[in-house]
């Protein structure tokens, strides 16, 4: 049985982010920090809301990702995720990617420059 592509929220804990997913924006925005042991569980709705969104014939989505600490396993994520809407770009669909990071973060701006130089598609660095 096939689920409907419906908008999603996810609250906030101390370890996991808010993760909110608007059909009708076609937006993906995840906040907050990633550093929960189970982070496969914390990707696990973010990855099937992008395949159940991009099934739905649907050629837009923007993600924003506006992290203030992320773990080394919720890193290879990010890099699985990238890799995954990669291949889907390849394929017409129109992807924007926005890593936030405070200006006082020069870690965050450099991890962002490495997601980066792995995107095919359009990956805005932003300062907040």
């Amino acid at each position: 049985m096939s689920k409907n592509l419906q908008s999603l929220e996810i609250n906030c804990t101390k370890n996991t982010p808010d993760i909110i997913a608007d059909v009708e924006k076609g937006e993906l925005i995840i906040s907050g920090n990633i550093i929960n042991a189970s982070v496969l569980e914390v990707f696990a709705p973010i990855n099937e809301w992008i395949d159940l969104y991009l099934n739905a014939k649907i050629k837009v989505l923007k993600i924003i990702l506006d992290i203030e600490l992320f773990s080394t396993s919720a890193s290879l994520c990010i890099t699985d995720l990238i890799i995954r809407l990669n291949k889907i770009y390849d394929q017409d669909k129109l992807i924007e990617f926005y890593w936030h990071y405070p200006a006082d973060d020069e870690f965050l701006y450099e991890d962002g420059e490495d997601f980066q130089q792995l995107a095919k598609f359009p990956f805005s660095l932003v300062e907040k």
